[in-house]
């Protein structure tokens, strides 16, 4: 029995309202998918103006705070460009923030005006993200580095779940892929085996640190390429980061480009050019995602822990400029995000 065309249509428009934030896993163009083989020569600066005679393979820097004309130029030097995006927290410092209901904002992450966000509710936060992402697509970016997704190993105010946060995570990979940039996994050292199969690369900091850099040999194991930043104890991690094809950097807390050490490799390590590089980029299609529920639960009130005050920077926004300076980077450990923002 053929179904009447009207009736198509309107289960078509049920079906959009239902499910409006489940994107495609993947477009039919490809996405920048470094590999392990070989070590990859990059830098990662969230503060001040990125230092466009460092020529790199990858630089990875805020998506807010940079201008189309940046990533053009980066481009110019045959560097992959990265954006820096916080999917975790709502940060009251972004053009964006008003978008960010009270219902979907919790606890302290321990910086000042961030909050965890409840990333169960996926449809609220989806056109949100979306933008961020659309953001960069419009700025010429290649990739994405989505900051805060592992939420449910710290007090946010709401019970979340690892299965929420695989929702979520695979939620973000799968529409960043639909946009056309590749993403990498962000810490969440505990569920690297889950998410593998939906990121192209992963960046980790103090690995070393607090013993956890084994957890990335699933990306390694996969030839994906494996990024990782040390931020005190000088270069002595470097022996064991090149044994394991990680590609390990010393930096300092601020990211803002005064310390930039890079480990050095295995194999031949070539500065790219506008035609060539030694990242050939391929397609990749992530697993089909499922949203999670999109229930509310009141955040509960805790103290947000104090953090030291950093060098403030001038920003370059091409959308605004933020109220205090943006760039930071945090994960799981000890209650809270255990990274450093500048402020």
């Amino acid at each position: 029995m053929s179904i009447p065309k009207k009736t198509l249509c309107v289960l078509a428009a049920v079906a959009a309202l239902v499910v409006p934030y489940e994107l495609a896993t993947a477009t039919a163009s490809s996405v920048w998918h470094p590999t392990s083989d070989a070590s990859i020569s990059w830098s990662w600066q969230l503060q001040g103006t990125p230092n466009l005679a460092n020529k790199v393979q990858m630089y990875d820097i805020d998506g807010f705070d940079n201008t189309a004309a940046t990533v053009s130029a980066l481009h110019a030097n045959g560097t992959i460009a990265v954006c820096y995006i916080d999917v975790g927290t709502s940060e009251n410092f972004r053009s964006d923030f008003a978008s960010f209901p009270a219902s979907v904002q919790g606890n302290s992450n321990g910086w000042p005006g961030e909050k965890w966000l409840d990333i169960r509710q996926i449809s609220v936060l989806a056109p949100i993200m979306t933008a961020r992402m659309q953001m960069c697509v419009q700025k010429g970016f290649d990739a994405l580095e989505p900051d805060n997704i592992d939420g449910y190993t710290n007090s946010t105010g709401f019970p979340l779940t690892a299965q929420d946060q695989l929702a979520y995570n695979e939620w973000i990979a799968n529409t960043a892929h639909s946009l056309g940039l590749s993403v990498g996994l962000k810490n969440d050292v505990d569920q690297t085996a889950q998410l593998e199969p939906y990121f192209d690369w992963a960046l980790d900091e103090q690995c070393n640190q607090y013993s956890e850099c084994g957890t990335e040999q699933v990306f390694t194991a996969a030839n994906k390429a494996v990024f990782n930043a040390e931020y005190s104890g000088g270069t002595s991690f470097c022996a064991a980061d090149i044994a394991a094809h990680i590609n390990g950097a010393l930096y300092d807390l601020n990211l803002d480009g005064n310390t930039d050490t890079p480990c050095g490799g295995w194999g031949t390590t070539t500065a790219p050019t506008a035609s060539s590089s030694t990242i050939a980029p391929t397609t990749t299609a992530a697993p089909t995602t499922t949203a999670a529920p999109t229930t509310t639960a009141a955040p509960t009130t805790t103290a947000a822990p104090t953090t030291t005050a950093s060098t403030t920077t001038t920003s370059q926004a091409l959308i605004s400029t933020p109220s205090q300076s943006s760039g930071r980077s945090s994960r799981n450990g000890n209650g809270f995000s255990r990274r450093r923002r500048g402020g």
